[in-house]
């Protein structure tokens, strides 16, 4: 029989044995990094051997500074190279849109979600065309 143990964190040592239930250690979240959760918009671009071999859209679910969860139309290829542009709200600053733009590998994927490691990002920023900019040399 094992005891509780000080100085283990996330939860007790139980007996184990073939007649009752067993207990198993709480798991601590090892994660480098806080995941936050964030419902946006996004496109895909899936690359395989220098070309490009998948594209959709889909939502994200939490993101990271290391990493993301989305939700594609479709699934995604392990170990893929992805590049995603992830539209963000607009700020109070006005209307114009602003895409994180993330290329990164698809470190686990299932029917409906799929985990992305991030490599490198940066943002876009698009300034919409001005009501009068539609008239040209009138």
């Amino acid at each position: 029989m094992f005891a509780s143990q000080p100085g283990v964190s996330g939860g007790v040592v139980s007996s184990i044995n073939k007649d009752g239930p067993r207990m198993q250690l709480a798991k601590k979240d090892r994660r480098a990094a806080k995941r936050y959760a964030l419902e946006l918009p996004f496109s895909y671009r899936l690359f395989g051997r220098d070309q490009l071999v998948q594209e959709g859209s889909g939502h994200t679910l939490n993101m990271s500074s290391n990493g993301l969860l989305i939700r594609a139309g479709a699934r995604l290829a392990k170990g893929q190279p992805i590049e995603l542009s992830v539209l963000l709200p607009s700020g109070a600053e006005g209307p114009s849109l602003t895409t994180l733009v993330i290329l990164g590998h698809v470190v686990r994927s299932d029917v409906s979600e799929a985990s992305v490691r991030i490599v490198r990002h940066g943002f876009m920023r698009i300034q919409p065309p001005s009501a009068g900019a539609d008239s040209v040399g009138s």
